[in-house]
């Protein structure tokens, strides 16, 4: 969009604002406002031409990593804001920049220098882009971050009929740290009995070798020293005391410490030939159907087994600039990261009654793609700090 700012015949880069919304893990949604003088946007002497560019966005599959991908432009002078958000959940860029002494704006996927993506087109074949919401309005950045987030109100329609009344969810990870077992889950339910509590989480620790240790996720077998025979004990207890059971899952990464680390390597995404490894974790290949199909099997079949209401969907890595398998890194994080989407969709379709918490390290996937996918979002990693209700009344100028 350009020529931002021409109810006047002379340029007016000082009546402009630019407001982002920062985030890191456990600090999301942190408003960032600018001037166009501080963010060096001044025109020169030539007035003419394309000037500085304020260029933002992430690279990886973390889509709320620095920054949310989201923008208001504010008009100090006359009181209107130009709003825009982005529906990806990969590599994504903003720019703001003065062309030819009026503002100009552009946004979408990453660029082959942002990004490192290419995308090739042969005769007849199409390329549909991320989706992109804007708003025009008279207001500040809360009016317009409202509009924005009211064109995400048709994912409330899509939640399960339960989760229409905002029910209270007890997630046992800041009561065991890590290492959930049977026997635990029983004391807790028990202490939940009658507390209008309606879903009990077991989260992570419940597949380790050894307690606390969480670096073999990927095999996903359940621990029989902590829940001997499986989660039957835990869930008929959560069941037995009113509530619906839930379990936590990191989906899509596998650890050093599974057997599937080495055994399944050329099930995991590589660059340049290498898998990709963050500390001490990989991720899988979400484009090869073999891997869809054992995660169908170790996901939603766990799920279905034991008849848990709620997932808890956990993403602690990041792929970075992409991968190979496309004729770009760029296009193959893209390619991936919409494969991890379709199997969201999957377990919808094959439970439909699951309620799903978007939780990706907290909050970096709040972004409005992953949410149409889920029931509601964990906002934040921050545990037990006063900052919690700071960061809660920060997000929701992205999403609802």
């Amino acid at each position: 969009l350009c020529a931002i700012g021409s109810l006047e015949e002379a340029e007016r880069m000082e009546d402009f604002r630019l407001h982002r919304l920062q985030s890191k893990w456990s600090g999301e949604g942190k408003l960032l406002t600018n001037t166009m003088g501080e963010l060096y946007l001044e025109p020169s002497w030539t007035h003419g031409g394309a000037q500085n560019c304020v260029r933002y966005g992430q690279v990886g599959s973390m889509p709320v990593r620095r920054y949310f991908p989201w923008m208001v432009l504010e008009d100090q002078k006359y009181g209107w804001c130009l709003g825009s958000q982005l529906y990806h959940p990969a590599s994504w860029q903003m720019e703001v920049y003065d062309r030819d002494d009026r503002l100009a704006v552009s946004g979408g996927l990453a660029d082959r220098e942002f990004g490192h993506w290419v995308k090739d087109l042969r005769p007849g074949e199409t390329f549909e882009s991320p989706r992109a919401v804007l708003t025009v309005c008279e207001g500040d950045v809360d009016e317009t971050a409202y509009r924005l987030t009211r064109s995400q109100r048709r994912n409330l329609e899509a939640v399960p009929e339960a989760e229409k009344t905002l029910p209270i969810i007890f997630n046992e990870f800041c009561t065991t740290w890590g290492a959930p077992d049977a026997e635990k889950m029983k004391r807790i339910a028990r202490c939940l009995k009658g507390r209008n509590i309606r879903y009990c989480v077991i989260d992570c620790g419940w597949y380790a070798e050894r307690t606390g240790d969480w670096d073999n996720p990927g095999d996903w077998k359940i621990n029989q020293k902590l829940f001997p025979g499986g989660f039957g004990e835990a869930v008929e207890a959560i069941r037995g005391a009113g509530m619906v059971p839930g379990l936590w899952f990191e989906m899509e990464i596998v650890g050093q410490s599974a057997a599937a680390f080495t055994e399944r390597e050329e099930w995991q995404l590589t660059l340049d030939g290498c898998p990709i490894q963050g500390g001490v974790r990989r991720l899988w290949d979400m484009r090869k159907p073999e891997v869809i199909e054992y995660l169908a099997e170790k996901v939603i079949g766990t799920l279905k087994k034991y008849g848990f209401g709620y997932l808890k969907v956990d993403y602690n890595e990041n792929i970075g600039i992409g991968c190979d398998g496309a004729e770009s890194p760029g296009e193959g994080l893209r390619q991936n990261m919409a494969a991890t989407q379709e199997f969201f969709r999957r377990i919808r379709r094959e439970i439909p009654d699951l309620v799903i918490e978007n939780c990706s390290s907290g909050g970096h996937r709040l972004e409005p793609s992953m949410q149409e996918l889920v029931s509601m979002a964990s906002f934040s990693d921050a545990h037990e700090c006063v900052t919690i209700p700071v960061i809660a009344a920060n997000v929701q100028r992205a999403i609802q």
